[in-house]
């Protein structure tokens, strides 16, 4: 018997089924929930034109369950449609030894340990350079305040001392024998002027300058700069070298007839003296 015509043969018990149970086509589909047009498919015998064969199995048990037909007689006869030539089984694939599966999963194993080995040597250096730089980097930064706070805060010593080392030193090789007998010169400074002294460098000569007891500065100045102090009571000077600076006191040129370097040069209201 041909395709068409099983297929026609089965649409034709399935729809007299329906009919016999007094049920139209949608009620049919409401009850088994089958799509319209597949229940359509199966009573004009075109079911294979629409669905494959495991579906065309799957609904039409279910449909003639629900019509209350012989379910195994039409499947029979649909399954004999879709024969197709007797094919042997594929053999069952053999059973692998466990000794070989762990022969295979070895390298696996090997490249994860070495990944996570790599990892970990990776984290510990890159811990240990981050703990020498924190280390390292605070060190330097102290050192540089050190330096500049030296630079910008230079102790300096007390008048007398430094007059007695370092102002000798600064010309030692030029500097003449200072004067044995200590000079003095007599002037007036009224009590309320200030005492004013004005410093002229010729050449350049280190100089350390103190009023009323303070000192101000300890400097190497430079040639043609200017210097002016201010005082209440009066003014000590410590000079590398004499010759190299003028000394005017309150506008008028102090006369020394001392040489080379001054130890100690003190200015009051009533004149100076080299001590």
């Amino acid at each position: 018997m041909k395709k068409e015509e099983v297929l026609k043969s089965i649409g034709e018990r399935l729809k007299k089924a329906r009919e016999a149970k007094g049920l139209t086509i949608d009620q049919a589909r409401i009850k088994t929930r089958i799509h319209l047009n597949v229940l359509k498919a199966f009573e004009d015998g075109t079911i294979d034109e629409c669905l494959s064969f495991p579906y065309t199995k799957g609904f039409l048990k279910k449909y003639s369950d629900f019509l209350g037909s012989n379910t195994n007689e039409l499947s029979r006869e649909s399954l004999s449609l879709h024969k197709g030539p007797q094919t042997a089984p594929a053999p069952m694939p053999k059973a692998v030894p466990k000794e070989r599966l762990r022969a295979a999963e070895r390298p696996a194993r090997v490249y994860k340990y070495l990944i996570i080995i790599t990892a970990a040597i990776i984290t510990v250096s890159l811990a240990l350079h981050l703990k020498h730089a924190g280390q390292r980097g605070p060190s330097l930064r102290t050192a540089s305040v050190r330096k500049s706070v030296t630079k910008q805060k230079p102790i300096r010593p007390p008048i007398a001392k430094t007059l007695k080392t370092t102002a000798p030193a600064a010309r030692r090789g030029s500097a003449r024998p200072q004067a044995k007998e200590p000079a003095e010169q007599s002037f007036s400074i009224p009590k309320g002027d200030p005492i004013i002294v004005t410093l002229k460098v010729k050449r350049k000569v280190m100089i350390q300058a103190a009023k009323d007891g303070n000192v101000l500065f300890w400097q190497l100045l430079r040639e043609g700069s200017h210097e002016t102090i201010r005082a209440r009571d009066r003014i000590n000077l410590a000079i590398g070298k004499i010759d190299d600076v003028e000394i005017l006191v309150n506008g008028k040129p102090l006369v020394i007839h001392a040489r080379g370097p001054i130890k100690d040069l003190e200015i009051t209201r009533s004149g100076f003296k080299i001590k």
